[in-house]
């Protein structure tokens, strides 16, 4: 048994993304190379980030190096995590080994990974849990809302298999030849003025993840899945790029009915306001005016810029 010390550092969004994955700037993530210096056979806990991936019971992951023909292509002696360092992957396999990290709020892992497998039969799926490991979920089961504009709780993924990507049991997941080193990112995401309820199944804090691998009765000869160089971080949302830009006295915030009041302001047809989604979608780009209407909007946080191409003013509005 492995467990492989990682503490979670924090990160502050200087920015919104387009992409699935909710994050800006990385602040100080940790990479986790699975070299030497990773302290494999260490194990700490630090309130509330007691990190680390565990390997109990796995007879198909190792951990080293290897000279397997896909793997070894461009990785010369970098220590990975593997479906074996030696051997080609067995028929009928179902094995994992699980990470285990702290997000509270809105947690992302990434990892580099290369993998060769028979198309549409064998493979790799990622899968998380939020009861400690009692249930899991496939990333791109019920709870994953990549593509969707307006996203409170739920999977976000990036550079991931696709839900017509399935496997011979019909789990979807990684299959095929990777093309050469590949990296996917997943989060946990959960929007910072949602309500968690008790019906919300789709987040939690504490997370398990786990990297699962399949294959069928028929022996391929082929390499399997390799894993390396995971890196953890922990976005925590923020207005801060707005802070270099004055704020406009806008009102009431929070918004309760939908309607914001922006003030009147001298010159005013030369200013524009545009006000965008946390994902950085555009919602609305209009002249000035001292009503907007937000009521065919979700609840959430949402942001304006008010500007005439020399002074900008710009803020951040709450929709209850």
């Amino acid at each position: 048994m492995k467990f492989i010390t990682i503490i979670l550092l924090c990160s502050i969004v200087s920015g919104v993304s387009a992409q699935n994955v909710r994050d800006g700037h990385d602040g100080h993530p940790l990479r986790f190379s699975l070299e030497a210096n990773d302290s494999l056979d260490k194990t700490e806990f630090i309130p509330l980030y007691h990190q680390y991936i565990d390997t109990t019971g796995t007879r198909l992951w190792k951990i080293g190096t290897t000279s397997k023909p896909y793997f070894s292509l461009g990785t010369g002696n970098s220590v990975s995590i593997m479906t074996d360092t030696a051997m080609s992957y067995p028929v009928r396999a179902d094995d994992y080994f699980v990470l285990r990290y702290y997000t509270y709020a809105n947690g992302i892992f990434s990892f580099m990974h290369k993998y060769n497998t028979t198309q549409g039969r064998d493979g790799g799926v990622v899968e998380y849990s939020i009861d400690t490991g009692k249930t899991w979920k496939n990333a791109l089961g019920s709870c994953n809302m990549d593509g969707e504009s307006s996203v409170f709780s739920a999977i976000l993924t990036e550079n991931f298999y696709k839900k017509t990507d399935t496997l011979y049991n019909g789990l979807q997941g990684f299959s095929g030849n990777s093309g050469g080193w590949k990296k996917s990112r997943m989060q946990v995401y959960h929007h910072p003025f949602a309500k968690n309820t008790a019906t919300d199944t789709c987040v939690s804090n504490d997370v398990f993840i786990r990297f699962r691998f399949v294959s069928d009765s028929i022996a391929d000869n082929k390499d399997g899945w390799l894993i390396d160089n995971i890196i953890l971080e922990r976005d925590e949302y923020s207005s801060v790029p707005l802070l270099a830009f004055e704020a406009l006295q806008v009102y009431p915030n929070p918004v309760t009915d939908g309607i914001v009041y922006f003030p009147a302001m001298a010159n005013s047809h030369r200013y524009n306001i545009s006000i965008t989604s946390i994902a950085g979608k555009v919602l609305y780009d209009e002249p000035y005016t001292t009503i907007v209407n937000l009521q065919n909007h979700p609840p959430g946080m949402y942001f304006y810029k008010v500007t005439n191409g020399q002074a900008t003013y710009a803020g951040k509005i709450i929709v209850q």
